[in-house]
């Protein structure tokens, strides 16, 4: 009997869409309560990007190719959902920043400086600083460094699940 490879791209898809839309889900619960996370509620966004590659992963292992998938399917299938993840934040990003609450980023800048006054930074540090923020904190740059952000961890997060979903198959059955 011989089986056929199935496309690791339904089930990027598929978990792209539900890991982008719980990302997107997390950040508006917490901006409904006016908190930006930061610390240990910044983990629980990460821990919602490793569960949607872990559980896609294993979809992808057990539905679509008889349990049993090689380390570089399980990273390929793991990418495959960080991008479709990070284009649909990076939409929503864009879409947020630019016309649902334009005003946001101006919270982001003056969070920036209160840290920067914080550290003890001195006046012309912290002004060089916010010159910087600024021109990098448009719509259109948020979700560009949103999409390469979310990619670029997820493509780590992506290598570290492939070791627990792979599952060779066994050379004598």
């Amino acid at each position: 009997m011989e089986t056929t490879m199935k496309s690791p791209l339904n089930a990027g898809m598929k978990f792209g869409l539900y890991t982008g839309l719980a990302s997107i889900t997390y950040f508006l619960i917490f901006y409904m309560m006016d908190i930006v996370p930061q610390g240990a509620l910044q983990v629980i966004g990460y821990l919602i990007f490793i569960a949607g590659i872990y559980f896609g992963s294993l979809h992808h292992r057990n539905q679509e190719l008889d349990g049993y998938m090689s380390y570089g399917r399980a990273f390929g299938a793991g990418a495959l959902i960080v991008i479709f993840a990070a284009l649909i934040t990076a939409v929503f990003n864009y879409i947020f920043f630019a016309y649902i609450d334009p005003q946001y980023m101006d919270k982001m800048i003056n969070m920036a400086e209160e840290d920067m006054i914080r550290k003890g930074m001195s006046e012309e540090q912290i002004n060089m600083g916010m010159e910087m923020t600024r021109k990098w904190t448009t719509p259109p740059m948020a979700a560009i460094f949103g999409f390469v952000g979310y990619v670029f961890s997820g493509v780590i997060l992506s290598l570290l699940v492939a070791l627990v979903t792979k599952k060779n198959k066994p050379m004598f059955e």
